[in-house]
């Protein structure tokens, strides 16, 4: 998920930096809003895909089947309400990385490059887009399910294709991602005065918060 993800936010900075000015001082606030929404998002599931795979080791099952009692119940009920999150995040996501129509002008291939990315870009099996559509189906229909389930959604969003998962592969992915959120922050700044970063910053945090017992 992390580096389908980099390929996302790479993609925007591209066509951020070549944005130069808005005619409309309304059009460039909201613009530089807009963005900061899709940054904390974005950072939001960087943060949490992280730490559930962290707490679920390279073998989320044989993590699970490991515990019992409350620790077991504790850890179901954690990596549920992350994987929750995470599908509301990334259906959420989608409809904002698509309604990008100010940066298309600067790149009119990038709505098709992105689908590329979300979708059908990568060799692997699981792509951002079968992610996304997983947890939030998941998310949907809610139903009871087993430690071998829930399991598989966990890996599922490490980007593998199996139960397992390559940790240090995912260590490497999750730190590009984060460097590249880093400058995609950055390039946004060119477009807010101090004030604005922080007022708007502050206004976007609180738009994209998710309640943490969702």
């Amino acid at each position: 998920m992390f580096a389908q993800i980099k390929v996302v936010v790479d993609l925007i900075r591209g066509a951020m930096s070549s944005l130069k000015a808005f005619k409309a001082d309304e059009d460039r606030k909201a613009f530089a809003l807009e963005m900061l929404r899709i940054y904390f998002a974005l950072k939001d599931c960087v943060d949490e895909g992280s730490t559930l795979l962290a707490a679920a080791g390279c073998d989320p099952l044989r993590s699970l089947q490991s515990m019992s009692g409350s620790e077991l119940e504790n850890a179901r009920t954690t990596w549920n309400a992350i994987l929750q999150r995470q599908g509301l995040r990334l259906y959420t996501l989608a409809g904002r990385i698509r309604s990008l129509d100010v940066l298309s002008v600067v790149d009119p291939n990038l709505q098709a490059k992105l689908e590329d990315a979300i979708g059908s870009k990568f060799d692997d099996v699981v792509t951002l887009q079968t992610i996304g559509a997983a947890l939030y189906l998941r998310l949907m229909f809610r139903r009871s399910e087993t430690v071998e389930e829930l399991a598989n959604y966990v890996a599922m969003t490490s980007g593998s294709d199996t139960d397992t998962f390559d940790m240090p592969r995912v260590r490497t992915e999750i730190e590009a991602l984060q460097n590249s959120l880093h400058e995609y922050r950055g390039l946004i700044e060119r477009f807010l005065s101090d004030q604005e970063l922080v007022t708007f910053s502050r206004r976007a945090r609180n738009d994209t918060r998710l309640n943490p017992t969702e």
